[in-house]
This record gives structure tokens, C-alpha cells and sequence, in this order.
């Protein structure tokens, strides 16, 4: 028995020889390095720790699939690790899976109330997806309250608070941010914007400007110049910035933004012809959008009627040409009843897993959506 143990002991010295190594070059940025180390530690030797620090490593390089895969490994021998479901909502998310990354990281924060990053990330993938409310704001908060030091978590409460037009509040926590990241060109853009709303526009140009010396200059802090500059009725330097800014315009709000901008701008200036156009093609993008709405609300009733006549079939039709203009809650989770009804439960899934994320957590839709998955399970057996 003795000899037994001692012979095991050689034979694991050189794994663990092997793991410290992958150790120390990931701790020194060497992770494409320490990668294939920790691939051959985890198809030999396959342990949490093995495979925790290969995801960290995949992580670290951007191959957020590649993460996915090393975290849920991770989570099918310690589930309750909260480090790996955290970075395993954290790569979900950066992978373009913002739903699964919110339920992971809902998860974690029930787990372990006290680790901050999940708070932090939780509240960052709800504001992403246009979540402004109570349960993205306690998120958030709670990751300030428990690591003051953290500049994202302050950033991305600030950008809560830049949402919901709280510029005061916004300010302060953007300066929070920039006091922990002083060269953070996206805390610098919020905080300008913040000074903006807040109505001090002459120390929001002079960060506006600050931001334009990038290549190629931010097309928000383009629109703030121009902005501005108008506020201060400087109209030629503010047509300027304007006229540039159309250039580099892709985003739709952004767009309608400088349209109206532009119009005004060219009323002041005296030239009334090139403001009436700008004024059509506003009116064009509000008419779009407006028309947008009214055949969203259109298909919502349509899709009512058809499953008040159990036609499930076309509700299900309905609802996906009604979720190509909004993705809404309401709608998720209608769409997923049809689903269920026509046998189709892992659509039914994914409807409920989006709906889940596209609104404050409701115990209703939670309800279902394990019981389908309950379901999936039993025709897995």
C-alpha cells in the first residue's frame, strides 16, 4: 500500500508541476501559452480548477464560445462555484446569449449575495438591453455598495441613471467611475452627457471636445459639440460639427437626432430650403417609426384573436412578424404558450429564457419555463 501511494505521488507531481506552470504564464498575460497546457491537464486530469483556468484563459483571449464550454464544465463538477457561473454569464452574454447570461447571473447573486462582479454584470446586461428599472438599479447599487473600487460598476450605474434622465446622479457616478479610470474615453462620453442634460453645457463642450482628438472621433461626442455649440447659439462652428457628424451616422436614434439638429440649424443660419428638407426626411424616419408601432399593436390584437380561437398556429405566425419590430415581454411570452401548444418546447424555451431577461424577473414566467424544461428532461430519458 505504501509503495502504492508513493508511486501515485510521482505521477501526480508532474500534473500539478504542469498546473502551476499554466498558472504562472496565464498570470503573466501569457495565456496563448498557458492554453494548451490546461487542454491537456483537462482531457487527462479533469478537475474544476483545471478547467476553471483554461475558461479564465479563454476569457481573457476573447474566445468567449470557447469559455462557455470550459465554464460549464466547471459547473457540472461544482456547481455552486459562484466565480465560474458568474464568468460563464459574463462570456454567455459577450457571445451575443444576453438572456442565458442574465439568468446564470441571477443565479449567482441568490447564491452568494456578497460577490460583487455578478451584481455588476447583471446590472450591466439589463441596462444593455434597455432595462432602466428597480431591479437593474439594486443590481447595480448593491455592486457599488460592496466594491467601492469598482469604476464599471459606478460606469454602468451611471448610464442607469443617464437612462431614467437623472444627470445629477449620473454625474456623480461617471466622475466615480473616471476618478478610478481617468482614461476611460466611455466614462468621460457619459459624464459629458450627463453635464449636458444637467443643463452645464459650456464644461460639457469643453469634454465633448476632449473626446474628438480619438481617430476617428465618436459620433456621440460629434452630436454633443454640435449640440452644444447650438445651445450657445455658436450656429456656424455648431453646423460644422453637425455636417460632420453626418458622415459617421449609422444609428437610427442618432440620426433622427441630427435631422431636427440640422434643421434648426439651418433656420438660424438663414438658409430655409436645406432646413425644409431636413425637416421631410425627419418627418419620413418619425413616420416609419410611427408606422412601425401601429402594425406592432395591430399584429399584438391579431395574434389575441387568434388564440382566443385556439388557433395556435397563427398566433405563433402573428407574433413572429410582431417580434421582428419590438421584442416585448408580453409578446415573448404569448409566443411561447403557442409554442407549447403546438408541441414545439424548446422554441417555447428560448421565448421564455428572452422574456425572463426583457423585464424585471416574474415568478410566472419562471414557472413555466422550468416546467418545459422539465419536460425537455423527461423526453430525454
Amino acid at each position: 500500500m505504501i509503495c502504492l501511494a508513493w508511486l501515485l505521488l510521482l505521477q501526480a507531481d508532474p500534473n500539478q508541476a504542469r498546473f502551476d506552470e499554466a498558472q504562472q504564464l496565464a498570470a503573466q498575460g501569457r495565456c496563448s501559452e498557458a492554453e494548451p497546457l490546461l487542454k491537456q491537464l483537462a482531457e487527462t486530469h479533469p478537475s474544476a480548477p483545471v478547467e476553471f483556468a483554461l475558461g479564465q484563459c479563454q476569457f481573457g483571449e476573447k474566445d468567449y464560445l470557447a469559455a462557455i464550454d470550459s465554464f460549464r464544465q466547471v459547473l457540472a463538477i461544482s456547481p455552486n462555484m459562484v466565480e465560474a457561473r458568474s464568468l460563464y454569464g459574463a462570456a454567455l452574454g459577450l457571445s451575443g446569449r444576453p438572456a442565458e447570461a442574465i439568468e446564470q447571473l441571477r443565479q449567482t447573486t441568490r447564491t452568494d449575495p456578497a460577490f460583487a462582479p455578478s451584481f455588476r454584470l447583471l446590472g450591466m446586461f439589463e441596462v444593455q438591453g434597455g432595462q432602466a428599472g428597480p431591479e437593474a438599479r439594486a443590481a447595480l447599487e448593491k455592486a457599488v455598495s460592496l466594491d467601492e473600487s469598482d469604476a464599471r460598476a459606478h460606469y454602468w450605474l451611471a448610464q442607469l441613471f443617464l437612462l431614467n434622465k437623472n444627470f445629477d446622479a449620473a454625474e456623480k457616478e461617471f466622475s466615480a467611475s473616471l476618478s478610478l479610470q481617468p482614461q476611460s474615453p466611455q466614462a468621460l462620453l457619459g459624464h459629458a452627457k450627463a453635464l449636458a442634460g444637467g443643463g452645464q453645457t459650456d464644461a460639457a463642450l469643453q469634454e465633448f471636445q476632449t473626446l474628438l482628438k480619438a481617430d476617428p472621433p465618436p459620433v456621440d461626442a460629434l452630436l454633443g459639440v454640435a449640440t452644444c455649440l447650438y445651445d450657445l447659439r455658436q450656429f456656424q462652428p455648431a453646423l460644422a460639427a453637425a455636417e460632420f457628424a453626418q458622415q459617421h451616422v449609422t444609428d437610427s436614434l442618432d440620426r433622427r437626432a441630427l435631422l431636427w439638429l440640422l434643421s434648426r440649424l439651418y433656420r438660424a443660419l438663414g438658409e430655409p430650403s436645406k432646413a425644409i428638407e431636413n425637416e421631410r426626411l425627419l418627418a419620413g424616419l418619425e413616420a416609419a417609426k410611427n408606422g412601425d408601432l401601429v402594425r406592432f399593436r395591430t399584429l399584438q390584437e391579431e395574434a389575441m384573436s387568434y388564440r382566443a380561437a385556439h388557433d395556435f398556429a397563427k398566433v405563433a405566425e402573428t407574433l413572429e412578424e410582431a417580434l421582428r419590430i419590438e421584442r416585448r415581454q408580453d409578446s415573448l411570452v404569448m409566443l411561447g404558450d403557442a409554442y407549447r401548444a403546438l408541441k414545439r418546447p424548446q422554441d417555447a424555451e428560448k421565448c421564455y429564457l428572452e422574456a425572463l431577461a426583457a423585464g424585471p424577473e416574474q415568478q410566472e414566467i419562471a414557472r413555466r419555463l422550468t416546467e418545459v424544461r422539465n419536460g425537455l428532461e423527461r423526453e430525454k430519458r
